[in-house]
């Protein structure tokens, strides 16, 4: 409210929450408006907030972030300027809440930057776009995303192939306030990469490839992550094996040096090797959603 300019909508979709945050949100003047009965799913409320809206521009913000001061100013200019959409940028903030939240938080920051500015997909923790291309399109994927996923990329990427522009915004700053735990990680980590995979299937390989969540550095990583575990399961029968473990480590380092470089920067040289360990724990996750994925879009495809 503090960011956004006088005449604008503020809308809050109630999903039928459970707490009390529709009523804050209607003591501080937003407009609040519930999905259908039952639970529908980030993709429909979205969706039933831009019915709702009235202006040229819609913006979507998560429901579990903070917006920095000047951030909306900054991705409204780039509207202003030209651009069909614009998303924004996550701070650093998010190594304050746990360990893992700042894994998460570097990751997603690290990959977004290798991007660039001129990208393909949307991003809805904090993103802008023209109403008309919204609609165009028909909103979100209600039908292939019931649950948060990749939803926001495949719009991007319809978006994309539709003649948009799309730019990232890196002074649009934003604070991701997702507590995340091992649970909750590796189920974010699975179902994003099974759902990614899927929408590369129904679509096209070439579309994912500014991203970088496909391609072959990951591929390289996934390969080393798993060396490193199988050298080390392996070292009792053979010595040498820890010599594979300790290759594989120093190729994984070589192919996310990147993150690796913005570990040691925002959070000191003792917390690179931890990083690193958990990089290499989590991709053989990410690479089962993959997979299995890759094998129900080519189902669908198929049908």
């Amino acid at each position: 409210r503090a960011q956004a300019p006088e005449s604008s909508q503020i809308i809050v979709v109630n999903d039928h929450s459970t707490d009390a945050s529709a009523q804050i949100a209607e003591q501080w003047g937003a407009t609040v408006v519930c999905t259908p009965e039952g639970r529908h799913g980030s993709s429909a409320a979205r969706n039933v907030g831009a019915e709702k809206a009235t202006g040229e521009l819609l913006v979507f913000v998560d429901a579990d972030v903070i917006i920095q001061e000047g951030a909306l100013k900054k991705l409204l200019q780039a509207i202003e300027q030209g651009a069909d959409a614009a998303v924004g940028y996550y701070d650093k903030s998010a190594n304050e809440i746990s360990w893992l939240s700042g894994f998460k938080n570097t990751l997603i920051r690290a990959k977004h930057r290798r991007s660039g500015e001129q990208i393909r997909w949307f991003w809805t923790a904090l993103g802008a776009l023209r109403a008309s291309h919204f609609n165009a399109l028909g909103g979100f994927d209600e039908d292939h995303f019931s649950k948060a996923s990749v939803e926001d990329m495949e719009l991007g990427y319809r978006l994309s192939e539709s003649g948009a522009r799309i730019v990232q915004v890196f002074d649009a700053r934003i604070s991701h306030r997702h507590l995340f735990g091992v649970g909750t990680i590796v189920k974010n980590d699975f179902r994003k990469s099974r759902d990614w995979a899927r929408m590369i299937m129904r679509n096209s390989v070439r579309q994912s490839q500014d991203h970088s969540s496909t391609g072959p550095g990951e591929l390289l990583a996934l390969a080393s992550s798993l060396a490193i575990f199988a050298g080390l399961l392996l070292t009792p029968l053979h010595s040498l094996m820890i010599g594979v473990s300790l290759l594989a480590a120093i190729v994984l380092a070589f192919t996310v040096s990147d993150e690796l470089a913005l570990v040691r920067r925002e959070q000191g040289v003792f917390r690179v090797l931890p990083y690193l360990l958990t990089r290499a724990m989590l991709h053989p996750i990410a690479a089962i959603g993959a997979a299995l994925g890759t094998i129900q879009g080519a189902q669908e495809t198929s049908q």
